[in-house]
């Protein structure tokens, strides 16, 4: 898991930076071998195929999601009552970005690695580990906010919005 949280922390980090988001203030990893995992407000789940085999979920800070969308379209006016919509956008676009350019990090040129489309969830949710589930979590922490990034596998475990299996 070590080599994809770099890439993941690394990719998310250029991609804040080089659209002119926000400044890296720091990161704070947590390697595998948490007991849970707490989601924010705004969560994008998207998932690696074998042989990496991972769910990955971003949390953002509405201040940071805000910042993103708000640099996103420029000076086109997102109206009020579309604004959630447009969040929830926003945080799938930065998700399938940010898991495409990893792609190219794994180095595993003869094997294809697919990746899920984004899910998107609201609200506040803790998921706690059980059986062989293994968790690992950073934080990127921003001028503008952060964003919380959670690795869950094996990613057989767990459906597109990290609910156990049965």
């Amino acid at each position: 898991m070590s080599n994809t949280m770099f890439s993941i922390l690394h990719q998310t980090s250029a991609v804040l930076v080089g659209e002119g988001v926000a400044r890296i203030d720091g990161f704070d990893v947590h390697e595998v071998g948490q007991d849970s995992v707490k989601l924010h407000d705004i969560t994008a789940v998207a998932g690696f195929g074998l042989p990496v085999g991972l769910l990955i979920a971003f949390s953002f800070d509405q201040t940071l999601l805000g910042d993103i969308l708000d640099k996103a379209t420029g000076a086109l006016p997102v109206p009020d009552d579309e604004r959630e919509l447009y969040l929830r956008e926003t945080a799938a676009e930065v998700v399938n970005t940010v898991l495409g350019l990893c792609t190219a990090d794994f180095q595993l040129r003869e094997v294809a690695i697919s990746l899920s489309p984004p899910v998107v969830m609201e609200g506040v949710r803790d998921i706690q580990r059980r059986g062989d589930a293994v968790f690992a979590s950073m934080e990127i922490l921003t001028d503008k906010g952060a964003v919380s990034v959670n690795l869950f596998g094996p990613r057989h475990l767990f459906d597109d919005r990290l609910n156990y299996k049965h």
